[in-house]
Formats: structure tokens, sequence, C-alpha cells
């Protein structure tokens, strides 16, 4: 391992995809190696572009279309109502308006609301019902309007639904129910890349409470990957979870968060027990550890620390380059891992 430049200052990422780091005593770019950087070091914002999303590349139309409303969204109880339809990049309407709330396509489905129903109840309050159903990119019904809410598909051909009253279930792209999944309420389906779904048991004699433990559910191969037992978790990549849980499944004996693969299988054992509370993963080799006081260090899978719990920030700038730094003497320390010190 080595140090390829450490200076106070301030790291930038360029117009032409590189890392340099702005000195703040002499306001000069270095490139992370320590040398004088000559170039446009514009900063990157995030692309606004709405076709620039993770399924546009995958939703199965020769021509991506985009929801969108021809009249002022009204925010009325958590959700956002218009007269919705689909264009194409050209901006021409290819699904003319109709629509109450139109999500994107994806798996050549969008799931859209016909319209509102509105009721009143015993007490005067006013509420409504939803007939979310699914269409395809000509806007022929695919799957029925029989939904009080329905989500877009992942990759893996899974959405989730709801009938009237909150009770869910998930289907696949033909609207077939998929078994087991009634009793389940999910979480975590938001993402087209998501392979891993949480869920939890809901009886219907039982109170729902938020604070009730989650299970995983496995959309790929449609099975409870984890039983509910865990506080949360966050999905890297199909075969890297971030696990939140408590020890022995007692809040009271405090959080117990570890690594998992796609097998339901825990990583890195010798993590654990530690008084880490969260992790960063950049290779098979090397991981970033948080600390209880918010501190990273670089941890290895030869079960040693190569810098120390001592960083507010420690970020992979490039394979197997790290930019390291705290916030109090904003120093840059840019550091390479070479392979022997995996």
């Amino acid at each position: 391992m080595k140090t390829l430049l450490s200076m106070p200052g301030e790291l930038i990422y360029t117009e032409d995809g590189r890392w340099v780091v702005k000195n703040v005593n002499d306001g000069k770019y270095y490139d992370i190696s320590g040398n004088l950087f000559v170039g446009n070091v514009s900063k990157i914002t995030e692309s606004d572009d709405p076709w620039d999303s993770d399924w546009i590349e995958y939703e199965g139309i020769k021509e991506p279309l985009i929801s969108e409303s021809v009249e002022t969204i009204k925010w009325e109880i958590d959700d956002g109502f218009g007269k919705f339809g689909f264009k194409n990049k050209a901006g021409d309407f290819i699904i003319e308006p109709q629509y109450a709330y139109a999500h994107e396509f994806t798996c050549g489905l969008a799931s859209v609301n016909l319209n509102r129903t509105w009721y009143k109840s015993e007490e005067g309050h006013s509420y409504y019902e939803n007939h979310f159903g699914y269409i395809n990119e000509r806007g022929e019904t695919v799957i029925p309007f029989a939904y009080d809410e329905a989500w877009p598909f992942n990759k893996f051909g899974v959405a989730v639904v709801e009938n009237t009253g909150g009770r869910g279930y998930i289907i696949d792209t033909g609207g077939k129910k998929i078994p087991g999944t009634e009793k389940m309420d999910f979480g975590h389906h938001y993402g087209y890349s998501d392979r891993y779904f949480s869920f939890k048991y809901v009886d219907n004699d039982a109170e729902f409470y938020d604070e009730a433990p989650v299970g995983i559910y496995d959309t790929k191969e449609k099975r409870v990957l984890v039983e509910p037992s865990l506080d949360d978790f966050i999905e890297w990549d199909e075969d890297r979870i971030h696990v939140y849980g408590f020890v022995d499944n007692d809040r009271e004996k405090g959080a117990d968060n570890y690594l998992m693969n796609g097998k339901g299988e825990r990583l890195f054992p010798w993590l654990y027990g530690k008084g880490f509370w969260g992790f960063d993963w950049p290779n098979e080799s090397l991981i970033a550890i948080v600390a209880a006081n918010r501190k990273h260090g670089l941890y290895t899978s030869k079960e040693r620390f190569l810098l120390p719990i001592e960083y507010d920030i420690i970020r992979e700038i490039s394979n197997n380059i790290f930019a390291c730094w705290n916030w109090s003497d904003k120093v840059i320390s840019i550091i390479q891992v070479e392979d022997a010190d995996c």
C-alpha cells in the first residue's frame, strides 16, 4: 500500500471522467498521482434526462415512452393525480393522456390508474379507490384494472399489487398471482434492478406495526430467502446484501449488522462482534468499515486493517485506489492498495 497524494483539498470528478484534487492552499488542481493537472475541471452533475434510467434499456419497446401529465398535478392523500399519457423522445403522445396516474414501462408493461372512485365514510371523511391495471405500448389493457395500487415490474418480471384495503401480493407479467405471497406486506419494490423485496407477514387478526421484523423475498427464484427476523437490509447487487439485524433478534441486545450472499449465507464471519454497524464492499478482498463512532477504516479478507478507523469518508475512485478524508482537517489522501495487501 502506498500514498499517492495527501493535501488539504476538495475531491472533484471532471467532465472527461477523471478524479482530481483542488488544493485549498494554492488553488491548483492535481491528479490522483499528485501531478499538476491541466484541463477542464467542471463538476459533473446528475443527469435529469428522463430517458437515462436503468429500466429504459430493457423495457422491450423499440421507441422508449415516458409518462407525462397534461394537467397540473394535484397532490391529495399522498398521491399525484393528473391526466397522464405517454410521450416519445420527439415529444409526441403515443398513448393519449387519459389516466389519473401512470408509471413508466418496464418489461413492456406500464402500471396505470384508470380513474378514482370517491366515497364518504360514515364519519363524513372522503376517501377513494384507485383502479390500477397494466397496458402495453399500444395502450391495450393486458392486466385488468383490478387493483387499488400496482407498481412497475422489476427486471425479473415481478410486481407488487394491492387490493382495496391494502392487502397485497406479487404477480408475474401475465397477471398471475405468485403462490404464497398473499399474506405478505412488501417493501423495497420500487427499483427496476432490485431482486430482493423486504416483506412482513400480515395477519388478518393482528394490527400491523412498523417495528415488526422483515424478511427477504427472492423475486428471481420466487421464494423466501430469509424469514422475517431482520430490521432492514440494503441490496448492493444480486449476491451482496447488507443486513441490519439484532443480536438473537432482540432489540435490547443491540445491533447485529452483517453481509449476506444470494444464498442467505453470512459472509466474513470474523467481522461480527467487533462493534461495527455498517459496511461498504469495494471488492472481494477489501471492506470499508463504519464503526460505532461513524468513522471508516479499510479492512481486508486477511482479517486486518490497512487503514485504521479514523476517516469520515473512504471512497473507491479507481480499482484499489481510495480517497480518504476527514471533514475537520480537509486533508485528502489518495491511497493505492496493492494485491499483496489484500
